[in-house]
């Protein structure tokens, strides 16, 4: 092969045989200034009745868009990450040793003591009781593997 004849023969290769593809940049969802201000809103609101409307005009969007830019996000609809957050706050309080009945009597704002079961075990895959006992149990046996008999320990709430 001469020189002319693999000149076009690399050039078939480099322009024909390999696609180039342009890199496709993600682009969308929301700031995350914007993003810090919904969750700190979810925070202070969890025990009220948020709305997506109000959860959108407090950073400045329409409910619609802001559902998409919500999700694409975070991962989650606001509806799922609201649940999500009181479920959490829910579990902290189910580790209290102590802790009453947890649902709308504690402030999580649920219907009643049945819904709060429902979508605990809809999100945790067991029920409120099994989660109670279970970390009541690891703690137990946390207790009897350090020795330490006649001092309870307290789990640390964040």
């Amino acid at each position: 092969m001469d020189s002319v004849e693999q000149a076009m023969a690399v050039s078939l290769v480099k322009d024909h045989a390999v696609r180039h593809r342009p890199i496709e940049m993600y682009r969308g969802g929301l700031g995350s200034a914007r993003l810090r201000r919904i969750k700190e809103l979810v925070h202070v609101k969890m025990e009220d009745d948020l709305s997506l409307d109000e959860m959108a005009q407090s950073v400045g969007l329409s409910t619609a868009h802001f559902g998409r830019m919500f999700r694409k996000s975070t991962g989650e609809t606001p509806h799922q990450f609201v649940l999500r957050q009181k479920i959490e706050r829910a579990k902290a309080m189910l580790r209290v040793p102590d802790a009453a009945n947890i649902g709308r009597g504690s402030g999580l704002w649920f219907q009643d003591q049945q819904h709060f079961a429902q979508v605990f075990r809809d999100v945790c895959r067991v029920s409120p009781t099994e989660y109670r006992q279970d970390f009541l149990d690891s703690e137990v046996l946390g207790d009897s593997e350090t020795g330490s008999e006649d001092t309870a320990v307290l789990p640390v709430l964040s």
